[in-house]
């Protein structure tokens, strides 16, 4: 249920539990001839305004048999209706996977312990269906077909790209996850990451982008690895990128990288491979991330041992089958994180609305007992830097505190979070005053002191700077230094096209973090303020444009026309603006706004607020300080999420990470706030559907 929020101010929620497991604690009470049992701690209202029901007063008690008569005319009644009811659904769902059975047998085994912690019981009330192609995406239509005349109520796949490039369309709007696809965007699956589009969704894992930093851990571990042959499949979609990419990071490391095609076709084709490898004297085996190839990863591991040769690939799975290590996301957790997708289906979300995530978390598995060279050198390779590192950070606590130090433009709005970054760090083993020192430079909203701010940081010797609160301050931090480590949090800038990072995979140069990447959004915002007035057709948005010029993203464009929505973007330079700016949209007769997100508007959210109280206009912005002033809705990622995971990264760099090797996140965890206080005011009625799905109402 959605937290709320009283007039009062005061939390409360309410944890909803089965009628059976109250009744049972009653029944059993009164068997035991208590007056009136400790009320259930399952079913409990927090934090408690007042006790629901005292503990043992003997005017509340009734007589056994009483009892039990209005128990059975009532809360009996409840289950044994359900259960009059058609059985109750069981949910087919349908597992079509380019991979052995064999080959991904622990990520369906996760995916299923996904379902049953969401609730889901196969034979009860859910039944999975699965086909495997072992590596022939050719087989893949034909297993397709077989599942949907099995009627399933979603696919879950592994190796939708191929099915797709087989010519393979789905029936209808038949609901579509993908646990794994490294470009669903240019590949054509989905409009956009934030709003998909279409009946496809699920998680993108950016094979592509971690290649380089496979071959420069490969290179680390095994210096002598210089001459690398990539094993890929010229005949899929995934092999041709990672081999481009690879090739250009290979000369940066000293390192050639020539193709060894594997056709996926059987053993023989595995062992041609190797043989080719051999005779050309490779002295390491980068191997893509393609199921077409991983289906033999224990040939090609058994073939690497009997050579000696390193080799690197992208799941664990191949370290544990013999290869020297892989790098890449946690494929168990994304097949996990798989089984979220597919519950929200199964309740009614559509595809069309449900965010791809990406893998905030990489995996980095060596496998000490595979023969590299000699054992001696290898050991003695990997204790000198891949292993030591964390010990190399350990080491420092004899010696002075590091020093972080905080850049924000003021403490509120995307900045207010600051105080759960401490405590993500408190989280993490880092105590102020005894083993990290933290350095606080808050401009109080004048954006023209952060210059400044930042010169103080450079000048105290700080070892990372976390720059808090938009793009103002992520600027003076770049500006101050190009070599002491930033961590951006709730930037709202695109980090590639500003030249900020080279990839979100691999940043490069000082900087990484976490961004939040709010134009993305907007589609979902408009989606859900024509949801919250229902007649809505012309929206205006509000745009900074001390951030740079008005852009509208293609994919908001689509879903506006889709939604019957005209647009209306409106610059504001400054607060000056704001009176004018609103009078004039409503003279454009807009019947809802939309705020772009902007340091400048959270600072003066509750002039906008009341400003739109005036003209009665509903809006939504990004973040959940808007609906604490007065607006109608917020929707964007989760704030103190955020802020928690940027403690992550200061923790890996005090500990010795560099920022150009540490991946740089977008939310993967988003917040839905509706101000029904604010909505009575309007004199609009928020429909059921929306409400429920309300992470926090105010009223």
């Amino acid at each position: 249920m959605p937290r709320r929020r009283g007039s009062s101010g005061a939390w409360w929620h309410l944890e909803a539990h089965g009628v059976g497991t109250k009744l049972t604690h009653w029944t059993r009470a009164l068997r035991s001839r208590r007056r009136w049992p400790t009320p259930c701690p399952s079913a409990r209202i927090a934090p408690p305004m007042k006790p629901a029901i005292p503990r043992t007063y003997s005017r509340y008690s009734l007589g056994r048999r009483r009892f039990l008569a209005l128990v059975s005319g009532g809360l009996l009644a409840a289950p044994l209706a359900a259960e009059a009811q058609p059985t109750g659904r069981v949910y087919r769902i349908g597992y079509l996977s380019l991979q052995r059975e064999e080959g991904d047998k622990s990520w369906v085994a996760a995916f299923r312990q996904g379902l049953r912690e969401l609730g889901y019981v196969e034979g009860r009330n859910v039944a999975i269906e699965q086909r495997h192609a072992a590596g022939r995406s050719d087989r893949l239509p034909e297993l397709a077909s077989e599942l949907v005349r099995l009627k399933i109520d979603v696919l879950v796949t592994y190796g939708l790209w191929a099915l797709i490039d087989a010519g393979w369309k789905a029936p209808g709007a038949l609901p579509m996850v993908f646990t794994v696809d490294p470009d669903p965007v240019g590949r054509g699956l989905v409009a956009s990451l934030a709003r998909p589009g279409g009946n496809i969704t699920g998680l993108s894992d950016a094979h592509a982008d971690l290649v380089s930093k496979r071959l420069a851990l490969l290179k680390e571990a095994v210096p002598s690895a210089v001459r690398v042959g990539i094993l890929f499949n010229p005949a899929s979609a995934l092999g041709p990128p990672q081999l481009k990419t690879a090739q250009a990071a290979a000369p940066a490391l000293g390192m050639t990288v020539s193709p060894v095609e594997v056709r996926g076709r059987g053993r023989n084709d595995i062992d041609r491979a190797f043989e080719t490898m051999g005779a050309k004297r490779f002295t390491g085996i980068l191997v893509v991330g393609d199921p077409t190839i991983a289906v033999h990863r224990s040939r090609i591991a058994e073939l690497a041992v009997k050579r000696r040769l390193p080799a690197v690939s992208t799941v664990r799975e191949s370290a544990e089958a013999g290869l020297l290590m892989s790098y890449g996301a946690d494929f168990r957790e994304l097949w996990r994180r798989a089984a979220t997708y597919v519950d929200k289906i199964l309740k009614g979300a559509r595809p069309a609305t449900l965010p791809i995530e990406q893998p905030t978390k990489f995996e980095l598995v060596i496998n000490l007992k595979t023969p590299v060279t000699t054992r001696r050198a290898f050991i003695g390779t990997i204790a000198g830097g891949l292993l030591a590192r964390p010990l190399a950070a350990e080491a420092q606590s004899s010696r002075k505190p590091p020093i972080v130090g905080v850049l924000g433009v003021s403490g509120e709005g995307p900045a207010a979070g600051i105080d759960r970054f401490f405590q993500g760090l408190r989280d993490l083993g880092w105590v102020e005053g005894q083993n990290v020192i933290l350095e606080r430079r808050i401009a109080e909203g004048r954006e023209e002191r952060l210059p400044a701010l930042a010169a103080e940081l450079i000048l105290l010797k700080v070892d990372v700077i976390l720059a808090a609160g938009g793009p103002a301050s992520l600027n003076a931090a770049r500006d101050a230094t190009k070599t002491i480590p930033i961590v951006m949090v709730a930037s709202s800038r695109d980090p590639i096209g500003t030249g900020l990072i080279q990839s979100y995979a691999r940043p490069g140069g000082n900087i990484t973090g976490l961004v939040t990447a709010p134009e993305e959004l907007t589609g979902k915002q408009l989606e859900l303020l024509k949801e919250a007035r229902p007649g809505l057709s012309r929206v205006g948005i509000l745009w900074d444009a001390t951030t740079g010029p008005f852009r509208l993203q293609k994919e908001t464009a689509e879903v506006a026309q889709t939604l019957g929505i005209e647009l209306f973007p409106f610059e504001v330079h400054g607060p000056a603006d704001f009176d004018g700016t609103v009078a004039a949209a409503t003279k454009q007769r807009v019947g809802g706004l939309l705020f772009a997100g902007s340091p400048m508007f959270v600072r003066n959210r509750r002039k906008i607020a009341d400003l739109l109280a005036k003209h009665r206009l509903p809006a939504i912005s990004v973040w959940s300080s808007f609906t604490e002033a007065g607006v109608l809705i917020a929707y964007g990622p989760s704030l103190p999420d955020l802020f928690r995971r940027a403690a992550v990264y200061v923790d890996k760099i005090l500990k010795g990470a560099k920022p150009g090797d540490l991946p740089v996140e977008r939310p993967t965890k988003f917040e839905l706030v509706i101000n029904l206080k604010t909505a009575k005011a309007l004199g609009l009625t928020i429909p059921q559907s929306l409400l429920q799905r309300a992470d926090e109402i105010i009223q």
